[in-house]
């Protein structure tokens, strides 16, 4: 396994790059200003970076000693980032002249804004629900030991998100339906989380028939709960996303098979490095203030704003992640284990 500095890995590194900026392409070409064609495809950089948090979370519990270090570790990662993309967001509602509630600027502080009924302050904060759930899910498998147990426990949750994707509960039951949708999303994307278990296991245990096979499966159970998933409302049809899933996953199938080196490089390490802070800050700042003010202010071509705005985005994330990001995790820590090493 090839690692990067600071324990790294290179190859997930350069996913992540490539995912996040598959996303920003996504919501620039569909901002509403005429680029001559739609990256509809980019919508699913969301599915490429779950099926990451799936390997990189077990992996991260392999690792782990304690079930209060794998929180730490988690919310040192997750939320001083989130948090100052939040309130980078909220302040720039008055550059623009939006409204928004304090009420709902403090639950969306949460990542559950969505079980308090409010609404994402900025379009990509709906994953993060997804991705507390899943935390939520691993944490409580770690506790009551039976993370060896993994690929089995997952299959038996894969057969129940089967029947969730059929027509039978959403025409029959539409209230509960309803009710799993909202409050437990990671129903509609655990096969990707699965998918990324079954590749670390790939990697670092062995390849065989069984684990093949659920990755298969995985991939089959996804493309059922593409409705349920919302893709079609952005113009992507099944079968493109069908497509996209098999090649999302031949990325992870040539990095089990060390094949994958030729996707890393500076620009997707950079990339994968600001990834995270990218990913959060780009939408808002981008589609509703940077692009307006160069294609409608200053009448710059819009391929040319595209590409200054790719530009302010990428230098606020990696100000966001050299000042924000890096510090207050190193920070948070170093805390714990000192406070750990004190017990």
């Amino acid at each position: 396994m090839v690692i990067a500095n600071q324990n790294r890995i290179f190859e997930i590194d350069a996913m992540r790059g490539v995912a996040a900026l598959c996303v920003v392409l996504f919501h620039f070409t569909t901002s509403g200003f005429d680029a001559g064609f739609y990256f509809i495809f980019g919508l699913t950089g969301v599915e490429l970076f779950f099926i990451i948090s799936g390997f990189v979370i077990f992996l991260t519990l392999e690792k782990t000693k304690s079930w209060n270090g794998f929180v730490i570790n988690r919310l040192s990662r997750l939320y001083p980032t989130y948090w100052f993309c939040v309130f980078f967001t909220f302040t720039l509602f008055f550059c623009t002249g939006e409204q928004h509630s304090i009420a709902r600027l403090i639950a969306n502080l949460t990542m559950f804004q969505s079980y308090f009924n409010y609404k994402d302050l900025d379009g990509p904060y709906w994953t993060m629900i997804v991705e507390m759930n899943f935390y939520i899910l691993m944490l409580v498998l770690y506790l009551c030991n039976i993370l060896k147990r993994i690929e089995i426990v997952c299959s038996i949750l894969l057969v129940f998100i089967s029947l969730y994707s059929t027509p039978f509960l959403s025409i029959n039951y539409p209230h509960y339906h309803w009710l799993l949708f909202k409050y437990i999303p990671l129903l509609n994307y655990f096969p990707l989380f699965f998918l990324g278990i079954l590749y670390y296991k790939i990697k670092t245990d062995k390849p065989t028939f069984y684990r093949y096979a659920l990755v298969i499966l995985c991939i089959i159970i996804q493309c059922t709960l593409f409705d349920d998933a919302r893709r079609s409302v952005c113009g992507l049809t099944q079968l493109q996303y069908v497509c996209l899933l098999v090649f999302w996953n031949s990325f992870f199938v040539l990095y089990v098979n060390n094949s994958l080196h030729w996707l890393v490089n500076k620009l997707t390490l950079f990339l994968g490095d600001i990834s995270y802070s990218l990913y959060l800050s780009h939408q808002y700042l981008s589609v509703c203030v940077l692009l307006p003010f160069f294609i409608r202010f200053l009448h710059i071509n819009i391929w040319i704003s595209f590409i200054i705005t790719l530009g302010i985005s990428l230098l606020i994330s990696f100000l966001i992640v050299k000042y924000i990001e890096r510090p207050s995790m190193n920070y948070i820590r170093n805390k714990y284990k000192q406070l750990s090493f004190k017990k």
